[in-house]
């Protein structure tokens, strides 16, 4: 992984901790929380015993979640150490050693076995680097014939503020757009568009927006005015691969209207 990927993980983290949306995104560090990771496991039909790659497990919130939940093993790999670490000490507070293992790891070099895994997760990690093809082609050589990808990540959507001004959440969208997962969002087609040219079949995408809207509102109970959260945030955000300014949100919202994705496809 770039230098600048690894700089935006470890920033969304450090803005994250640093701002309390950590706390806010109930530790998970995804819109939704344990609740979606629930429906995602749903949707794709997680069963007991499944081999199972997380990527970008941070603290081990989901992987725990889903071997205690579900019987599966689980592997949660994340770019950063400390991470890591935090994932395997809440591992064996929670005596789930055996089911679980985590590993810093780059998601576009994984050093992982051919045919594997039954799924691979992941929330809101995708968006965080450029080549999706790359690490789409990685998933795919550690799934196993048949096994499943399945993800919850930012999109990019139709613009709905420019067209309906009144009606539009302008804050909620540019309130987002200092964090660099934004930079890289893909539209749903596009994510398609991989996935076919990668080799994945059986797509299925589901809107899971009210989730980002969710989110949103929490954030405006933490901090009351978001120029509340851009005083938190300071000069945190100069460590972002290529962050955007507060000054610049208003551009941002007008260029591009943000939503909240559940996506799965096959390896046939």
């Amino acid at each position: 992984m770039s230098n600048t990927v690894k700089g935006r993980k470890k920033s969304v983290n450090n803005l994250c901790c640093k701002c309390g949306l950590d706390q806010v995104l109930e530790n998970t560090l995804h819109p939704g929380g344990l609740k979606l990771t629930e429906r995602l496991a749903g949707v794709a039909m997680l069963k007991p015993g499944c081999k199972v790659l997380e990527i970008g497990c941070g603290k081990g919130i989901t992987a725990l979640f889903l071997a205690r939940n579900y019987g599966c093993s689980i592997t949660g790999i994340d770019i950063s150490p400390i991470q890591i670490a935090l994932a395997r000490e809440r591992a064996k507070n929670e005596n789930m050693v055996g089911k679980t293992s985590f590993i810093t790891a780059d998601c576009q070099e994984l050093p992982l076995f051919t045919d594997l895994f039954d799924m691979v997760f992941s929330e809101c990690s995708i968006s965080l680097v450029q080549n999706k093809k790359r690490i789409l082609d990685e998933i795919w050589r550690v799934l196993k014939p048949g096994g499943r990808l399945t993800i919850t990540d930012l999109v990019q959507r139709d613009n709905e503020v420019t067209k309906e001004p009144s009606k539009a959440t302008p804050l909620f969208i540019s309130s987002f757009a200092l964090f660099p997962c934004i930079d890289n969002a893909e539209s749903l087609k596009g994510y398609r568009k991989l996935l076919k040219s990668v080799g994945f079949q059986d797509i299925y995408t589901e809107d899971c927006s009210i989730a980002l809207k969710e989110a949103f509102f929490r954030m405006r109970l933490r901090f009351g005015r978001m120029d509340t959260l851009w005083k938190e945030i300071g000069c945190a955000c100069d460590t972002c691969g290529n962050p955007i300014p507060p000054d610049e949100c208003q551009k941002q919202r007008r260029k591009t209207s943000i939503g909240y994705a559940l996506i799965t496809a096959t390896k046939e």
